[in-house]
């Protein structure tokens, strides 16, 4: 699955008077980690057409769909989570 992104999301600029580097990478990088265990977890929930052959036609498709909606969110949310462990990764070399 690939997100396009069509934005450069804001990330925080690390100087003196904020947030350390080493803090911003640690909560980001556990951010990440996290997000990682939901997509692969997410994944591996069983949509299968047998579990809903005794509801209305197209249940299972429409059911297929929401769940395809979720794990792009959650695709997002990584997309999010990397741009901003790069960020701060950049303005440290």
């Amino acid at each position: 699955m690939t997100i396009a992104t069509t934005q450069k999301l804001v990330a925080p600029q690390i100087n003196l008077n904020g947030t350390s580097f080493e803090t911003l990478k640690q909560e980001l990088v556990l951010f990440l980690k996290a997000i990682d265990q939901a997509v692969y977890t997410g994944n591996a929930v069983t949509c299968h057409p047998r579990d809903y052959q005794f509801q209305e036609p197209g249940t299972w498709l429409i059911a297929k769909e929401q769940k395809e909606q979720v794990m792009t969110g959650l695709m997002q949310i990584r997309e999010y989570a990397i741009q901003q462990l790069s960020s701060i990764e950049e303005q440290r070399n």
